[in-house]
């Protein structure tokens, strides 16, 4: 039967760091095969969790965009006339915060995009 596939690299440090460690160790028995099992199983998990947890971010960014761009829906009532003019320094960081949340997303959705070979 061959050897469990793993990874050379993933993106969790403690199973890179397992991985290095017991790569090394020469078993005499068939234990070598269930522990690149098991190895291989929590790394496609640890994987899995972490591209979890950036979906939820990029969601988190995505419901912030949204209700940055309703408040920025007042833009539109806006006269240049506007006597305040601290309104449009409010205004021009909410366009901060949206740019910010938007590039925080971009991230988090790219690194989950340079998974898909490795699935």
């Amino acid at each position: 039967m061959p050897r469990p596939s793993i990874r050379a690299a993933t993106h969790d440090p403690t199973v890179d760091g397992l991985i290095r460690i017991l790569a090394g160790i020469k078993f005499d028995c068939d234990c070598r095969e269930q522990l690149d099992t098991a190895l291989a199983r929590y790394s496609k998990f640890s994987d899995l969790r972490r591209r979890k947890l950036a979906l939820s971010g990029a969601r988190e960014r995505a419901l912030r965009l949204s209700g940055l761009l309703d408040l920025l829906k007042d833009l539109d009532e806006l006269p240049a006339s506007e006597p305040d003019h601290s309104v449009f320094a409010d205004m021009a960081d909410l366009f901060r915060d949206a740019a910010t949340a938007a590039s925080e997303a971009e991230t988090l959705l790219r690194s989950i995009a340079g998974d898909v070979d490795r699935l």
